[in-house]
């Protein structure tokens, strides 16, 4: 996550989490030298300050900047809070495309056990399958992967909200009790609307008018076709994730009608 005097941006993953780090890094770096970090300490002037907060993976050793909400240090928990929201159905082909979870079999063992031998060579259709039974499996409801992997990086209490959903808990909206206050912006209009995140902070705009027009960075290779959703996705699909991960299209009802 990165941490600065003015907000908080946690990094979800494969929404463009990487683009939006450069971004700040760049704008801060020029106040992170040593004269201007004195300066600032002692009052003399106010410039903006920024640091990547790493937080532990697991057990091991390995460190992730992918921090969730939780994991807000909580005298920062005070601040506005930013991410990155990506429509559903482009996160479910992203994962495919990018094929991670190839490396990683040990995350599916009992899917590629009772249904999928044939694993890593599945069709999209197939891992679909996989992360669904997977997600069942994980939180014992009818819940997609997308909005079970969503809960456990910016609820409060994940477990509490697997525990408490039902169809009562999302028509009443209950669930917006045990979600923090968080400002998303959009990863197909991400440029646009960081700039105009930052400049609502009164971030100079001499400082920030670059990112209009910066370059995307670590996208996934595809082809040009591969990022419509009915090269990947069936009707049938369609309405499964509309069902599964609705929590999500209730919050975010702009990808509600994917663009096939």
């Amino acid at each position: 996550m990165i941490i600065t005097d003015k907000f908080v941006m946690l990094n979800y993953p494969k929404t463009g989490s990487t683009f939006a780090r450069a971004v700040l890094k760049k704008i801060h770096e020029e106040y992170n030298t040593f004269p201007k970090l004195f300066l600032k300490k002692t009052g003399l002037i106010k410039k903006p300050s920024m640091i990547e907060f790493i937080v532990s993976k697991g057990t091991g050793i390995k460190k992730s900047q992918h921090g969730d909400y939780r994991q807000i240090p909580e005298e920062h928990r005070n601040k506005k809070i930013l991410s990155i929201i990506r429509n559903p159905f482009q996160r479910y082909i992203s994962h495919y495309l990018f094929s991670w979870w190839k490396d990683h079999p040990e995350l599916f063992e009992k899917e590629i056990d009772e249904k999928f031998h044939n694993f890593p060579d599945l069709s999209f259709k197939e891992f679909y399958e996989m992360l669904a039974l997977s997600a069942e499996g994980e939180c014992k409801k009818n819940i997609g992967a997308e909005t079970v992997r969503f809960i456990k990086f910016f609820f409060k209490d994940p477990q509490k909200t697997f525990d408490n959903y039902n169809d009562g808990y999302m028509s009443k909206k209950e669930y917006l009790k045990d979600m923090p206050e968080i400002f998303f912006i959009h990863q197909e209009n991400l440029n646009a609307e960081l700039y105009n995140f930052l400049l609502c902070l009164n971030y100079p705009e001499n400082k920030i008018s670059f990112i209009k027009n910066e370059n995307k960075i670590n996208v996934t290779p595809r082809t040009k076709n591969e990022s419509k959703i009915s090269d990947f996705f069936s009707s049938e699909m369609i309405m499964d994730v509309l069902e599964r991960d609705k929590l999500l299209f209730d919050l975010f009802p702009e990808y509600a009608k994917p663009q096939c």
